[in-house]
């Protein structure tokens, strides 16, 4: 909703219902987000977690 304050036009965000609030949206948003979570869980993980790879060699 837009109210006029003193020339200027404000938008009153708590009265302005923007994007798609559908229960259908919402289980869509949720999924993404906790893909999204698990996904930088996941690449954190393997980021602090050398590779097991070939063992190094001290010297002779």
């Amino acid at each position: 909703m837009l109210t006029r304050v003193q020339g200027v036009t404000v938008i009153d965000a708590s009265r302005c219902s923007m994007g798609d609030k559908s229960p259908k949206s919402k289980d869509k948003n949720k999924k993404q987000g906790d893909a999204q979570k698990q996904q930088t869980k996941a690449a954190a993980d393997a980021k602090r977690t050398p590779a097991n790879g070939a063992p190094v060699k001290k010297g002779k």
